[in-house]
């Protein structure tokens, strides 16, 4: 059956022109082009961890099994920002930002690895929840987690679900709500550092569970450190 002037045709074709408009962009922007190699770089990190690294046991297994979706999460959120899906891309971030604060809930409190894996809907709601989670570690670190909780709900507002505010998203350079993908310079540039932003945590949280790897794997760790504290540099957090 031809699809010669099907609508998926018609917007596979606009998504490449835009996406062609993204990528220029960020090779114009040599700060871009900083994060564009971050993200890509530790991506190819988590997916060797994930899938190269032998487990020693389930709950290392678990860990893998979160970057797998952290890495799905990162490529899909960045496909769908350099083809104008802005919105849906921030509700992927909002995805790897849940999936960082459970990993790091985790490596502080490993014996709920398992506990979690194993967990009813009930007891996922009651004692896992993102809410949940961010009350924990605000015990465990004792610092106020009201910005965490507020960025949170930005994510929700703005990525996930469907808001007053959350039609900002869908509003082109004319301020015009758009349906279908679009251009917009100043959201992609805020996707791109958001997404950045999000993998920093999500790969310091996601590494800090593997100890015991191999040599190969000790250096990329260690090696991907160094490009770490550049990019909070960069970032200047």
């Amino acid at each position: 059956m031809s699809i010669k002037g099907n609508m998926i045709k018609f917007i596979h074709e606009k998504e490449n022109i835009i996406y062609e408009n993204s990528i220029t962009t960020i090779n114009n922007n040599e700060i871009l082009i900083q994060y564009y190699k971050y993200i890509n770089k530790s991506a190819e990190i988590i997916k060797i961890l994930s899938t190269e690294h032998i487990n020693k046991n389930e709950a290392e297994l678990v860990i893998q099994l979160s970057g797998i979706r952290i890495f799905n999460s990162i490529f899909s959120s960045l496909n769908l920002m350099l083809t104008g899906y802005y919105q849906s891309s921030l509700s992927l971030i909002r995805d790897i930002f849940e999936i960082a604060l459970l990993i790091d809930f985790f490596h502080h409190k490993p014996d709920h690895i398992l506990k979690w894996a194993n967990a009813t809907r009930n007891q996922l709601l009651n004692d896992y929840s993102p809410s949940k989670i961010r009350k924990e570690l605000h015990s465990i670190y004792k610092i106020d987690s009201s910005k965490r909780s507020s960025y949170y709900k930005d994510l929700c507002n703005f990525g996930t679900h469907f808001s007053p505010n959350g039609t900002f998203m869908l509003a082109n350079q004319n301020n015009l709500a758009t349906i279908g993908p679009f251009f917009n310079e100043e959201k992609l540039i805020r996707c791109i550092e958001e997404l950045c932003i999000n993998i920093n945590s999500a790969y310091l949280y996601f590494s800090s569970h593997f100890n015991d790897l191999s040599p190969k794997h000790i250096l990329l760790k260690n090696q991907h450190l160094c490009e770490v504290e550049n990019f909070l540099k960069l970032i200047k957090i």
